[in-house]
This record gives C-alpha cells, structure tokens and sequence, in this order.
C-alpha cells in the first residue's frame, strides 16, 4: 500500500467538478465515488493506469486512469507514493493538459 499525495490543482478540480454538477446530486455522488474507487485502486495497484507518452519526458512518466467517460487522473508515482496531479475532465482542449503538469517537482 503506498501514500497517496493530490496536488493542489487536483484538489481546484475536484472543487470545479463538485460546483459544475451541484445541480446533478446524484451524477455528482457518482463521480465521487468513481474517484474514490480509483484513488483506492491507486494505491494497490499503481501501475493500473495507462502511460500518458505525450505527456511525459525523460524524468518524468505520467499515467491516466479513467473513471467515467468525461474524466480521468492524471498521476505519477514512485515506490511510495502516487501523486494525484489532477482529475482531467477529458472535454477540455488535451493541449491544456499540459499546463497541469508539474514540470518544476523535484
């Protein structure tokens, strides 16, 4: 079992889904708990996601895994940890998706 660490743009968009589907309780309920079952499956299994190739350079590998049609988490780990990078809603623009990554972690 590893620790699992969310970033504080993980943390904006888990805010952002809550305020987008505030009106939808129980579609709201079910992303949470998608999320929740995926962040569980993470922290067993981290290598259960796919590699983000596109997204990831020599230092740094990035995995996706989706948990609903319109969202994903974008992470990375190490031996010890995952780090929840963000909750992608997968309807945005994928070149935005660069400016969620941490290129600066050291």
């Amino acid at each position: 079992m590893v620790t699992i660490i969310f970033s504080t743009k993980a943390c904006i968009r888990l805010h952002e889904i809550r305020y987008f589907h505030r009106n939808q309780p129980k579609r709201l309920k079910t992303i949470v708990e998608r999320i929740n079952k995926g962040v569980e499956i993470l922290c067993v299994f981290p290598q259960a996601g796919l590699a983000e190739t596109q997204l990831s350079n020599d230092l740094w590998c990035f995995y996706s895994l989706v948990i609903d049609k319109y969202y994903k988490i974008i992470y990375h780990f190490d031996k010890q940890t995952v780090y929840i990078v963000t909750i992608w809603d997968c309807r945005q623009n994928p070149l935005k998706l660069f400016d969620e990554l941490p290129w600066d972690i050291d």
